[in-house]
């Protein structure tokens, strides 16, 4: 019998993922997967689950009606064979007081307390006990001796007196949800103990006394502390962030509020969508991002957040990653120097980050348990080495990816959490779970992961902590790996605004009073009309500034034949937009926010989308034609793509079957339905007659959290080349230009636009500013300084994940489960630099134009011997053209030793970027390089190659520079090797 499927609960929707759950095996009728929440042995007579997608890859999904409690039962047949079947339970939540147990003398002690459940009956047993201050243990033997309450006996019905409770006795509750089924089986909860005692000396979390208080925490106050709160946490002030922990007010321990952020606070409320993270690195300007990182953590602060889960550190592996836009680059020194940019401006606010995901998280489809499978060189080099960077910059937590990597599941590898991050790295904080990637608590714990989002299996937890068929030793154990986790997140804690009293005193049952300084204690009222008066407020204004500016300099001008832009200010324009980003309008997505705003789309999807849209609309998010407009053009025609294909409104819907033409492009109707070339050329002759100077066309594509890229996507649809095409042959026949915007989150097929167009500007999802940052740069307001971090290859099959696949891993290099990386270390331009493939790359990584020249001059190398102790550079930059600009100082080296090393031909290893330089104004650039820059990973096989067996990793302190070496040292303006020759500067050093 085949292994069983992994059955994930959202909501009421069951996800069930299975390696026989596929398109192929759907289409030939002979897989079945179903599930029942009853008592039936017919895997026949269970309910049929449907084929969809998921955030996990292809899997069978059930959306009907659940009862409350249920264990649920699901299996997979395939012909004649049937898998074996997977379980999961849904248990009632325990009951919870209206006041928070422990030892308290307040002034409004009650005398009795009240339990409540959601749902489900209570069932509890009281006793009281000896009671003396500082001495009494919550899991020591006095509530040992208090019963465990038993389903269906001594119900809860009123209030429980606390009357006994006195100096020297504590009233101690056990209380326990218990229901029953329809068929009659009977579901519990975890036991809820409680207990009571007024105490003048009660202890409260301090900086100094996290151990006593430690001491104080019972085994589920401890559980409780390492696991969310999950779902909707609307019992928080401030509904609707990503998730929150539980707060213990009797030990001054408050909860904690985590919200996405790598492009802006996402929850329920209005806030700034800063450029994609893609665009932030294309700035190369880790001061600016740092800026950034500073106002996010204002816009957090605003809303009472205390952990931003920011920002994404995976590899742009592959052109079709579904959240490439959320990440930074191909290249993990862009990735560390970058995500430790933001971090430390984050932080720098008394907000906290969560790098993610770590590790190997590169790709979207079969993200859930899927196995990477990846050479132990690879993953130091390229893999982790942007997380390591970023843990120099003292990140509060880490968030675990969901899926395995060398068959180790994220949560459960001690490799990655316990031996590499905590112990090779150095580095002390959280380690969280992605959000239902707590597969085991045991495991989770046992590997040091802490935090289980959005909730933690408490009973599971429960059950191996209190295991009777192991001895007394191991139980103790095991406490100490839960004390471990929960001592990380008292530490956590301490570092919060939330601890720090910026919200106002913490209350008895968790909400806030007024400060010590008389401060009201913020409200849901409160945060939820900051939200509806975000829009021309202080904060928002302030934020919009630095976002313009980030956004004008984050956009990469590929080409500029014959000085097509900048446009004269007033000029008139010829626009054409996207079906795509309309379609958008009507696609609604996490919290009912939409990603477009009608000509361009500002932001990728999922967990990286921050609402911005509702309460007010989008008076401060200005639309392209409205940004265009504010910049002094005059856009005489404006016309979508769609219009001129004749497909909207026609009733066409993603994957209508139509002859000829790829898959449709997703959300978007007819993307398969060619424009007629009369109706085009007509149009474009009418921009022409009404005085259009510029035909500006916007390429969009949308992507996010859960779903890869098809590769139909990487290339134009047929309705966007037939408009694209003739329009463009109208314009430059009558001697008019043509300018692309790219709104893409990552690389795209530009072989039409290399042909066609004179200018191609990378726009990436340009957040709130964007139009205005669009506009900036089209009339010459701002100079593009923008560079790309990741390479633009010709065709799809030129990535490297593509090209570089072994026979027998053929379409099993991404997207897959298993995954191979079988092009090791050569990712990006480290392949296409090393085997000679520049011709197959459309625009190089660190390729970005400018309006003026740029040249480089007097590269310098100074070290202290031996150099394996790493170097500095010094490199001048001149503005040799007409008007002021930026430019990247990017620094390269290559080994002498790279073949026989395995080595790529060159990386990067340090760039700068200089401040605005006026026509003939020189900066001098410094630029370091630490002895790991000039090292390789030696972990016994060669780069690119994977073993054929379990791999087994070494200490991860192989690193290799071998005496004698010569290293060449370039700098220049791009990676790409001819412009290298010919505009860079290089210098030799021998180790």
């Amino acid at each position: 019998m085949n292994k069983a499927p992994v059955i994930m609960l959202w909501g009421q929707m069951v996800s069930i993922t299975h390696e026989w759950i596929s398109a192929e095996n759907i289409a030939s009728g002979k897989l079945a997967v179903r599930l029942t929440t009853g008592g039936s042995t017919d895997f026949e007579s269970w309910t049929p689950a449907e084929l969809s997608d998921s955030p996990f890859g292809p899997a069978a999904t059930y959306r009907g009606p659940l009862p409350p409690f249920f264990r649920l039962r699901a299996a997979v047949s395939l012909g004649g064979e049937l898998s074996e079947t997977a379980e999961i339970t849904q248990a009632p939540r325990a009951p919870e007081p209206d006041y928070s147990p422990g030892a308290y003398l307040p002034s409004d002690m009650p005398g009795e307390i009240r339990l409540s459940a959601e749902a489900g009956g209570i069932f509890f047993t009281v006793s009281s006990a000896p009671y003396s201050s500082g001495e009494f243990t919550p899991g020591g033997e006095a509530i040992a001796a208090v019963p465990e309450p038993r389903a269906f006996e001594n119900e809860y019905s009123a209030p429980v007196s606390l009357l006994e409770a006195s100096d020297t006795r504590a009233v101690i509750i056990k209380a326990v949800t218990a229901a029953k089924s329809e068929s009659g089986e009977v579901f519990t909860s975890p036991v809820t103990t409680l207990f009571y005692a007024p105490d003048a000396a009660v202890k409260k979390l301090t900086p100094d006394n996290v151990e006593e208080i430690l001491a104080e925490m019972t085994v589920e106050e401890k559980l409780t502390l390492t696991g969310g709160i999950g779902g909707d946490p609307t019992v928080l002030i401030n509904d609707g962030p990503a998730g929150a922990t539980y707060g213990i007010p009797r030990l001054g321990i408050p909860p904690l509020v985590l919200a996405d952020g790598p492009a802006g606070v996402r929850m329920r409320k209005n806030a700034t969508v800063w450029l994609s993270p893609t665009g932030m690195a294309s700035t190369w300007d880790a001061d600016l991002v740092r800026e950034v990182g500073a106002r996010v953590a204002a816009e957090a602060l605003h809303y009472a957040v205390d952990v931003i889960l920011a920002p994404g550190l995976n590899i742009q592996r592959n052109p079709l990653g579904g959240r490439d836009f959320e990440y930074y680059s191909e290249d993990p020194y862009i990735t560390g120097t970058i995500g430790a940019a933001y971090i430390s401006g984050v932080q720098s606010g008394g907000v906290g980050t969560s790098p993610k995901h770590f590790a190997g998280n590169d790709q979207e489809n079969f993200r859930g348990r899927g196995n990477v499978v990846a050479s132990e060189r690879a993953l130091r080099e390229i893999y982790l080495r942007g997380f390591e960077l970023a843990s120099e910059a003292a990140p509060w937590t880490y968030m675990c990816a969901y899926n395995a990597v060398n068959g180790a599941l994220a949560n459960e590898n001690s490799w990655l959490m316990t031996e590499t991050l905590r112990g090779l790295w150095g580095w002390d904080g959280v380690v969280m779970s992605d959000w239902g990637a707590d597969y085991d608590p045991a495991k989770s714990l046992e590997a040091q992961m802490d935090l289980g989002e959005p909730t933690r299996d408490t009973i599971a937890a429960l059950r191996w902590l209190r295991d009777e068929s192991v001895d007394e030793k191991e139980r103790a154990r095991r406490e100490l790996l839960l004390d471990r986790s929960a001592r990380n997140m008292l530490k956590l804690i301490l570092k919060t605004h939330a601890y720090k009293g910026a919200y106002g005193a913490l209350l008895p049952d968790g909400s806030y009073g007024p400060s010590p300084d008389g401060t009201p204690g913020l409200t849901r009222d409160i945060i939820n009309r900051r939200s509806t008066d975000f829009g021309g407020s202080a904060i928002q204004i302030e934020s919009a500034v630095l976002n313009r500016r980030l956004a004008s300099e984050g956009m990469v001008l590929l080409k500029n034949d014959g000085g097509a832009l900048p446009l004269s200010r007033g000029a008139k324009i010829s626009l054409v937009t996207s079906e795509v980003a309309w379609d958008e309008l009507d696609n609604p997505g996490w919290y009912g926010s939409t990603a477009s705003l009608g000509d361009i789309v500002t932001q990728g999807r999922g967990s990286a989308q921050v609402k911005f849209n509702g309460d007010g609309g989008t008076k401060w998010a200005p639309t392209l034609r409205e940004g265009l407009a504010a910049g002094g053009f005059d856009i005489v025609a404006w016309k979508r793509d769609g219009e001129l294909a004749g497909t909207v409104n026609t009733g066409l819907r993603p994957g209508t079957a139509l002859s000829g033409g790829s898959e449709s492009i997703a959300l978007d109707e007819g993307a398969r339905v060619p424009a007629r070339r009369e109706d085009v050329e007509k149009a474009a002759a009418q921009a022409i007659a009404a005085g259009a100077e510029a035909f500006v066309f916007v390429m969009t594509r949308v992507s996010g959290e859960g779903q890869d890229v098809v590769p139909e996507e990487f290339a134009l649809c047929a309705r966007e080349e037939s408009v694209f095409g003739p329009y463009a042959d109208a314009f430059r026949a009558a001697g008019r230009r043509v300018v692309v915007l790219l709104n893409c989150g990552s690389a795209v097929d530009t072989s039409l636009f290399r042909e066609k167009a004179d200018a191609i500007l990378d726009v990436y999802n340009p957040g709130t500013e964007g139009a205005n940052a669009i506009a900036d740069i089209l009339s010459g307001a701002v100079n593009p300084s923008g560079k790309l971090t990741q390479t633009f290859p010709l065709t799809y099959d030129d990535s490297p994940s593509v090209a570089m696949a072994r026979e027998e891993h053929r379409g099993k290099t991404f997207g897959t489960d298993p995954v191979y990386y079988d092009e090791g270390v050569y990712v990006g331009y480290r392949y296409f630099d090393t085997f000679g493939q520049g011709a197959r790359a459309a625009f190089p990584f660190g390729h970005g134009l400018s309006y003026t020249a740029f040249e480089f001059k007097n590269l310098r190398l100074e070290y202290v011997e031996p150099a394996a102790e790493g170097f500095t550079a010094t490199v001048d930059v001149t503005n040799t053209g007409g008007v002021p600009g930026r430019e990247v100082a990017q620094l390269y080296i290559g080994a002498d030793t790279y073949k026989s090393e395995g080595r790529p031909v060159k990386e990067l290893r340090a760039f700068a970027k200089t401040k605005i330089l006026a026509p003939g104004e020189t900066e001098t650039v410094t630029l370091s390089v630490s002895p790991r820059g000039l090292c390789f990973y030696d972990d016994g096989n060669p780069a690119g190659e994977l073993a054929e067996r379990d791999i087994s990793y070494t200490d991860g302190r192989r690193w290799r520079a071998a005496p004698g070496t010569r290293f060449t040292v370039t700098v220049g303006g791009t990676s790409e090797p001819e412009a290298l020759k010919a505009r860079g500067v290089r210098a030799e050093l021998v180790i």
